[in-house]
Parts: structure tokens; C-alpha cells; sequence
């Protein structure tokens, strides 16, 4: 991989506050908002405790975390890096994972969302 790339690549990832979501649904007068809810999910999909604050097998859920995440990036890291590294990137994700986790519990924020599509003046 050539250095030059990599220090060049950006992936900016903005998470929207549940204000901001309902803000923008409002606006559009589009929909109505039944229900909103925040929860918190954990990085690795098979982790269970919410509650707890430490990661039993840091090494397997920096792996389970690249598993989920490879069907989603892998699409633009084959168009930005090539094919030929995505085997080597994406257990380079699970080792600096794995190491996070071996500190700290990784959490993300979950918004879902009950919409109702506003025709007019009225809700169908």
C-alpha cells in the first residue's frame, strides 16, 4: 500500500444528535414522528452486556467488530486501496480494535425511529 494514500485517506463519519434527527424530520413536514428512541449498542454485535464496562476476549471482539464492518467498507477500500490489501487492512482494524477494547468498552448510539408520512394537510 502506498504510504502517500494512506495519510491521504479520510473517512468522516458524523453522528446526528436525536434533536438534529427530529429537526430535520419536522422541517421536511414530510413525516411525523410517532416515537424516537436512543439506546446504546456495543461495537462488537455478539456482546450482549450493555452494562458492563469490560471486554472479556478483547482480541475476539476486535475481530467480530472488522467482521461486521468489512461487508460495509469493503466497497470503498477496494476502490481507494486496491483489492490485493484488504485482508491485511481489515485485520489491522480488528488488532487497533482489540487494543481499544482492552482499555475501555466500545459503545455506539442507536436512534430508531416511528414515522408517519404526512399528506397534505393530514397523516394517511
Amino acid at each position: 500500500m502506498e504510504k502517500k494514500k494512506l495519510n491521504n485517506f479520510n473517512m468522516p463519519v458524523y453522528m446526528p444528535s436525536t434533536h438534529e434527527v427530529k429537526t430535520i424530520i419536522m422541517r421536511s413536514k414530510l413525516f411525523i414522528i410517532n416515537q424516537i428512541q436512543l439506546s446504546e449498542s456495543n461495537w462488537d454485535p455478539y456482546d450482549d452486556d450493555l452494562e458492563g464496562e469490560v471486554v472479556l476476549y478483547p482480541a475476539q471482539s476486535g475481530l467480530n467488530v472488522a467482521r461486521s464492518l468489512r461487508p460495509v467498507l469493503r466497497r470503498l477500500f477496494t476502490t481507494y486501496f486496491g483489492e490485493s490489501v484488504q485482508d491485511v487492512l481489515f485485520l489491522r482494524i480488528a488488532s487497533n480494535v482489540s487494543k481499544y477494547l482492552d482499555k475501555r468498552k466500545g459503545k455506539h448510539n442507536v436512534i430508531a425511529l416511528s414515522l408517519a408520512r404526512t399528506y397534505g394537510d393530514g397523516v394517511l
